[in-house]
């Protein structure tokens, strides 16, 4: 028995338990807004702009500034909350059941790329039980958590992404056994590798490195099979790359009257490539407030593996695309004036990516296992258990209540004119003190609001805060911290979850646990494929 669909299930049920609410006037909110216009009237732009969340096309209308794949994939849960807002009930219940209804898109996204990644580990041979934990290691315990259960679109980055390496993996046929003598990928093959590296590219444009890389590395790996056929094979990927890759155009082209714009192309300040790339690698690998290095610590086995795959060329050509892939899209966000990704937790830009450094580290991982010796378990149970300590604050703490706090000047506040331009000069980094300074960084920040969360007091006399805010802003406004969660009422919403919302939570609990045990049998009797 595939243990697929149990983990799905199990994925799902953890991630609705633990969904967020969508804050109002939020990259979230915008998409959920992109979505309802589609579902509820057949358009694709909005009649009303957002403060650094829309651009105005060149007819004057206005459009979400994201890619188009993730308001898309909102679509259909439009539907059952049009039904929950038009309902005759209680305010109270209302607004508890679109919250849970809410949740079923991120937590459908984020279960399937669990089930994706866990797919593409069986694909490549790694026993269930090691796949089942890398996939656990990778998407659980690093900066992915917080955004498997919100309504962002990195989620269905990673989903664009993992898909993309499922293809490849399946066009080469790289796990043992996999294929006979002469055997050569066929159409389908093409046309989903195709398709998939184009659902990338509708997903996030500047994921491009990426999605060429690992279609690459796919065609290297199963080069003696396709070459007589070459020119076939190619027209079938095309394809299917045409119809996600068309769609991203179109888009582009009515919001910007472009093909060529980037999702920030109009945003409030100029933004683009522009910045020095040695600091934005620092930034995104190892600086206190983004650094990958701290919000995923898994990725150290990533490295290792990245090693041993570019010494076992081209027989391990898929790895080494995915690894290259990851590679380009690290060097151009790096480049990116806002390389920091603004408002949020971790390096929310690398998210997708964690998907093929996942494929780097699970050999190392599973040789670090299968040696039997206590010090390789060790070090893995280690560098998870520092992922699950920095991460769980940023699922539990708003990203929204430490940014009200931490003493920066962000784009919302400044003065804008008429046609949502600001009306003074704006330094597009402004993001110093978090990226740089480590009292001020989200790890410290969040933890030090869930304390305050738990256990009650005011964030604006947390004296570590104030002794390391010498010289500096004062705190931007008073913040009362709520956890996260859909049932935990907050000062707007002082009667919510009530009776029906604590059973609903019992009875989640409940299924989740469920789910999860049964996943964890199937897991333990699938067997290696092929």
């Amino acid at each position: 028995m595939s243990p697929l669909r149990p983990a799905f299930l199990a994925s799902f049920l953890l991630l609705w338990t633990l969904s967020a609410r969508v804050a109002p006037g939020s990259d979230a909110a915008t998409i959920r807004d992109v979505a309802r216009a589609v579902a509820l009237e057949g358009r694709l732009d909005l009649d009303h702009p957002s403060p650094g969340y829309t651009v105005q096309a060149p007819d004057g209308r206005w459009f979400a500034k994201f890619p188009l794949l993730a308001s898309l994939v909102a679509v259909p849960a439009q539907y059952p909350e049009r039904l929950i807002e038009t309902a005759a009930m209680p305010p109270a219940d209302k607004d508890l059941y679109l919250a849970l209804v809410r949740g079923l898109t991120p937590a459908a996204v984020g279960a399937a790329a669990v089930t994706l990644l866990l797919a593409i580990l069986l694909a490549l041979g790694h026993r269930p039980v090691v796949a089942a934990g890398v996939t656990a290691a990778w998407l659980f315990a690093t900066c992915a958590l917080p955004y498997l259960r919100s309504a962002w679109s990195e989620g269905i980055q990673l989903c664009a992404v993992a898909l993309c390496l499922l293809a490849a993996v399946r066009f080469a046929r790289v796990a043992p056994g996999r294929r006979t003598p002469g055997q050569a990928p066929g159409p389908r093959d093409a046309i989903l590798l195709g398709l998939s590296a184009g659902l990338v590219l509708l997903a996030k444009p500047v994921l491009a490195p990426f999605a060429g890389a690992t279609a690459a590395g796919a065609l290297v790996a199963a080069w003696p099979s396709i070459r007589p056929r070459l020119a076939r094979v190619l027209a079938w990927a095309a394809a299917g790359a045409l119809p996600p890759v068309a769609a991203s155009i179109a888009y582009d082209f009515a919001r910007s009257g472009s093909p060529l714009m980037t999702d920030y192309g109009l945003f409030l300040v100029p933004v683009g490539f522009t910045h020095p790339v040695p600091d934005g690698l620092y930034g995104l690998l190892l600086s206190p407030g983004r650094g990958l290095a701290w919000y995923a610590p898994v990725v150290a086995l990533s490295v290792a593996g990245a090693v041993a795959a570019a010494r076992e060329r081209p027989r391990d050509a898929v790895r080494i695309g995915a690894g290259t892939g990851f590679l380009g899209v690290l060097l151009l966000y790096s480049a990116f004036t806002v390389w920091h990704g603004g408002e949020q937790w971790g390096p929310r830009f690398l998210v997708p990516m964690l998907a093929p450094l996942a494929v780097l580290g699970a050999p190392v991982a599973e040789r670090l296992i299968a040696r039997g010796r206590p010090g390789g378990l060790s070090l893995v149970a280690a560098l998870v258990a520092a992922g699950l300590f920095v991460n769980v604050p940023g699922l539990l703490v708003s990203p929204s209540d430490f940014f009200s706090a931490v003493p920066y000047r962000p784009h919302s506040e400044v003065p804008l004119d008429a046609d949502l331009r600001p009306t003074e000069p704006v330094e597009a980094d402004n993001l110093s003190l978090v990226n740089h300074v480590p009292a001020f960084s989200p790890i410290s920040g969040h933890r030090r609001l869930l304390g305050h969360a738990v256990a009650g007091g005011d964030p604006a006399e947390d004296a570590p805060w104030i002794e390391q805010s010498a010289g500096r802003p004062p705190l931007r406004q008073p913040v009362d911290p709520r956890l996260d969660l859909w049932f935990v009422p907050d000062a707007r919403r002082p009667d919510v979850p009530g009776p029906q919302g604590l059973a609903i939570l019992a009875v989640l609990l409940l299924a989740t646990l469920a789910a999860t045990v049964d996943a964890i049998r199937s897991i333990r009797r699938a067997q290696v494929p092929g």
